[in-house]
């Protein structure tokens, strides 16, 4: 399963979050109309979970420690045949010189069986040039990392065909769902939600923060067993509007670096240290916005803001 698949999981989990809390219920059941999108949200999710679940354990036996064995070979030996190929210029020896030729995207189009041959034809060259390739830092240990990661990859290519079509078809299946999913918000359930513009702009935040799929800008990180930080997420909209706030300055009073809202009025700031907080958003020709926070290790604190024109009105507190 794929970081984007993750991530949209991930923004159903937030969703569903919202249907926890007290202060919306009224909004979530008012209608059968609304009631029945939560329910079919809710059924949605627990069934994407069942097929993570499901590729997890079947994709086990492509993976080293959660990367693809297929493009870590990939990468490793494309790598390994780059540096030996400039050896090769150095002493003219053509064979070195013409590995230039398996790059990465060469080796990672061929299959598992073309490409156990293309490492092996370069785990082969070590050998006569190892004293020379030693200065290159392709020495003893070097190759034998090479040398077990080209076991894995073996492995992977006696795997059952059996094993590796329904892995396939279990992706496929998983990828029909996310598909009507995606289809369902966009023609229903997003354009429902737009009332709540007019009628609870609290709620309406809410949601548009809990349906923000970020994995477009930001990298899957492994979690430590003990976490030991907490990020915050931010998204600011103008009052009149209700477009992003982009160019706004978020500053975090104890944390040196300050961030700026992108496009979609967002920040992330992840990496701070348990406790309370206190930071201030500013932007040109409006209202600060002062607000307190707290983190959590292992958590999100997610807050949403209203944004005013200094000209106008009093300032908004946050919608968390």
């Amino acid at each position: 399963m794929e970081d984007k698949n993750l991530y949209y999981i991930e923004m159903m989990a937030r969703l569903l979050g919202l249907n926890t809390l007290e202060a919306y219920q009224t909004q979530i059941n008012a209608s059968r109309a609304s009631k029945n999108a939560w329910i079919w949200a809710a059924g949605v999710y627990h069934e994407m979970l069942e097929w993570q679940q499901k590729l997890e354990k079947s994709s086990k036996q492509f993976t080293i420690a959660g990367v693809d064995i297929k493009v870590l070979a990939s990468t490793n030996f494309s790598i390994t045949a780059r540096v030996m190929s400039s050896y090769g210029i150095s002493i003219a020896n053509s064979d070195l010189v013409g590995l230039k030729e398996l790059t990465f995207s060469v080796l990672d189009k061929k299959t598992p069986v073309a490409l156990l041959a293309d490492c092996n034809y370069i785990i082969g060259l070590i050998g006569p040039n190892a004293t020379g390739l030693a200065d290159y830092a392709i020495d003893d240990d070097y190759k034998a990392n090479l040398v077990e990661l080209a076991g894995s990859l073996e492995t992977m290519t006696k795997l059952p065909l059996a094993v590796i079509k329904q892995h396939a078809s279990d992706k496929k299946q998983y990828m029909a769902l996310e598909k009507n999913a995606r289809k369902f918000f966009k023609e229903q359930f997003d354009p429902f939600m737009d009332i709540y513009q007019i009628l609870d702009v609290s709620f309406y935040l809410a949601y548009t923060a809990a349906r923000k799929v970020r994995h477009h800008h930001l990298k899957r990180k492994i979690v430590p067993q003990t976490p030991t930080t907490g990020t915050l997420e931010t998204m600011v909209v103008m009052k009149t509007t209700l477009v992003p706030a982009a160019g706004a300055t978020l500053v975090i009073e104890r944390v040196e670096n300050t961030y700026i809202t992108d496009a979609d009025g967002e920040t992330y700031t992840a990496g701070l240290a348990p406790g309370l907080y206190h930071a201030r958003i500013v932007k040109t020709d409006c209202k600060d916005i002062v607000f307190d926070f707290s983190i959590v290790a292992g958590k999100t604190c997610a807050l949403q803001f209203i944004m005013e024109l200094a000209n106008v009105g009093h300032e908004e507190p946050p919608v968390t």
